[in-house]
């Protein structure tokens, strides 16, 4: 029988987690609600040599999975009853193996416990640490204000948590999908590169000893590899560029 890892909160709001085998996920969850507790976080626990040994890496920025994260776990904490301080709390510990989003929950925590609006919360930048001022973008604040003045900030998280998960989806496929054909532009342009720069201009002397007029195609291909003998940095700066206009596309929030 499979084994999970769970986080849960109880009545009175309190966060427990552990390990319990059970069939499925789906009858962990049933479990733990006929014991009076809201699941959090169920995931199975993977079984390997290396299982005892934990790589502990601390990120000093905040992603876009994050945010996910941030969203989706607030909204099911909002959703089971508990006040918004107090899911912030509880946010914190869950959040407790990601350093930057745990003080991310924090700040926030600060701002609303004196009196800010979740949104408002959310959009001050003017803190020294400012890991956060690019996560939240003005749709996503829009859709916090409305559900706060609404009355329906759990139903808004939850909206914002699936609209995320299914543009992080997308965002995976789309990169998975782009790794094979990258793969192939890349050794193709290498192999042009060295063919350019290394076997043309050894011709290049043959050409000339041979004291006719080249063809015009053959002058092109003659003068690219020049071109690429003396500015070559400029193909790769070109590339270092295009590829972090993509990466950050792809990341942009929504």
């Amino acid at each position: 029988m499979p084994s999970f890892s769970y986080k849960a909160v109880n009545n009175q709001g309190n966060v427990i987690e552990g390990v319990r085998d059970a069939i499925n996920d789906q009858y962990l969850i049933a479990t733990l609600q006929s014991e009076g507790y809201m699941p959090i976080h169920v995931v199975p626990v993977k079984s390997s040599l290396f299982s005892g040994f934990k790589l502990n890496l601390k990120r000093s920025k905040l992603s876009q999975k994050d945010l996910l994260l941030f969203t989706g776990e607030l909204a099911t904490l909002l959703d089971s009853g508990l006040p918004l301080d107090k899911s912030l709390l509880v946010l914190m510990d869950l959040t407790e193996d990601n350093e930057a989003l745990t003080k991310l929950v924090a700040r926030i925590l600060e701002k609303v416990k004196g009196g800010a609006s979740l949104a408002d919360s959310l959009e001050r930048r003017k803190s020294p640490e400012r890991a956060h001022t690019s996560l939240f973008s003005k749709f996503y604040l829009n859709m916090i204000r409305a559900g706060e003045a609404g009355g329906s900030l759990g139903d808004v998280l939850t909206r914002l948590a699936d609209y995320l998960e299914s543009s992080q989806e997308l965002k995976d496929t789309v990169s998975t999908a782009l790794i094979y054909p990258i793969i192939l532009l890349v050794m193709s342009l290498a192999s042009l590169f060295v063919m350019l720069t290394f076997v043309v201009p050894q011709f290049s002397e043959m050409f000339a000893s041979a004291g006719k007029a080249l063809p015009i195609s053959t002058q092109i291909v003659v003068g690219m590899a020049e071109w690429l003998q003396s500015y070559w940095w400029l193909l790769i700066g070109g590339f270092i560029v295009a590829s972090s206009s993509m990466k950050w596309q792809m990341a942009d929030p929504i």
